[in-house]
């Protein structure tokens, strides 16, 4: 298992410098749909690989996962164009925090339709409920209503040799790092979009000790915290009008740095789901102010490659911090907390010049 998470983690890593001029290059929509029907697709094939017990099964599998993992970041960056383009301004930071939260309902809910399902059958109903989520989102897709991107010229739209695709792949590359390096504070964001992920991933770790030190080792205060998280930032998410302001993203990782030290030192359980609570809140907060911020900031023919640098942003920022996390709770879980607690003041600390000198270029 280990190996195919490997494989999927540098797979992943490798289609992204190719997945936002993919994305740029074609309609959002129809990427979004044939990564769908690709997953369901992968699914079918896995399920039959097992049900089948072929020579050879681990292989394909893996092989299939590694598919999968580059479908997921295709996918990823064609939902970051479509929004882009087919909501106004005025909504995209609303609906991106409603994305959040029903990913939050997503996991919560597919992790316990999954426990049920392992208790009463076979893993590959599991599947098979997969491969009927991804024909559902491809329907649902499928009735959205979309705008057309601005017309190619004549040499984009025939530069499929693959040599002439290189080159548009690196032309768009540096078209788009040039811009951001007229304002650096956008390379700052993209570092800070990893913030919140490197927390979350950290907590889903620490978690497991802090609950055998103060809870004698029971298992459902683990769920009914990551649930409290959930709700946190499902909270947050009736408040993004007031909430998702430039100024703000200081308050919102300072209050998730301020929660992680409160973690490491309480012993009551109310400080420690107080503690989940505001970090989810602020979470849903500063991850939809970066992701609205980004994708206003990217020009049409550029929003796809935003996108995976975003994504490279939070897979090197968590394949670097992991780690590091890891090897301090090897100490102390509390150890362990207050180093993660430091990170998010060093991103506190950023965002502060982003609070101040970022100025958008694209309304």
């Amino acid at each position: 298992m280990a190996t195919i998470l490997s494989f999927q983690g540098l797979g992943a890593i490798c289609v992204l410098p190719f997945a936002g001029p993919l994305v740029d290059h074609l309609d959002a929509k129809k990427v979004y749909l044939a990564c769908d029907l690709s997953r369901a697709a992968t699914m079918a094939i896995i399920i039959l690989l097992a049900a089948s017990r072929i020579d050879g099964m681990v292989l394909l599998i893996t092989v299939a996962a590694i598919f999968l993992a580059l479908i997921d970041n295709v996918h990823r960056s064609a939902l970051f164009k479509f929004t882009g383009l087919n909501i106004p301004d005025e909504l995209q930071g609303e609906l991106n925090a409603k994305i959040g939260v029903m990913f939050q309902i997503g996991v919560l809910s597919g992790m316990a339709l999954l426990g049920i399902i392992l208790y009463r059958s076979s893993p590959i109903y599991a599947l098979i409920f997969d491969v009927l989520g991804s024909l559902i989102s491809a329907w649902i897709m499928a009735r959205q209503p979309s705008v057309s991107a601005a017309p190619r010229d004549n040499a984009a739209q025939t530069g499929w040799r693959p040599g002439a695709l290189l080159q548009q792949v690196l032309h768009g590359w540096l078209h788009l790092l040039r811009q951001a390096a007229k304002q650096s504070t956008v390379l700052v964001m993209l570092a800070l979009c990893s913030a919140d992920f490197i927390l979350s991933y950290s907590l889903n770790v620490l978690v497991v000790p802090l609950v055998a030190k103060y809870y004698a080792g029971a298992s459902w205060p683990i769920s009914a915290m990551e649930g409290t998280m959930a709700i946190g930032m499902i909270a947050a998410s009736f408040f993004t009008r007031r909430t998702l302001a430039q100024k703000m993203l200081p308050i919102w990782l300072f209050l998730q740095a301020g929660s992680t030290l409160l973690l490491s030192l309480a012993t009551a359980p109310l400080w420690h789901f107080a503690a989940f609570f505001i970090i989810g809140f602020a979470s849903l907060n500063s991850i939809t102010w970066l992701l609205t911020a980004l994708q206003r900031q990217a020009s049409e023919s550029d929003k796809g490659k935003m996108a995976s640098l975003r994504l490279l942003s939070i897979g090197l920022g968590t394949a670097l911090s992991m780690p590091l996390v890891s090897n301090m709770s090897r100490i102390s879980f509390s150890f362990a907390l207050q180093g993660c607690a430091l990170i998010m003041m060093c991103f506190f600390m950023l965002s502060l010049w982003v609070a101040y000198r970022f100025q958008p270029i694209h309304a």
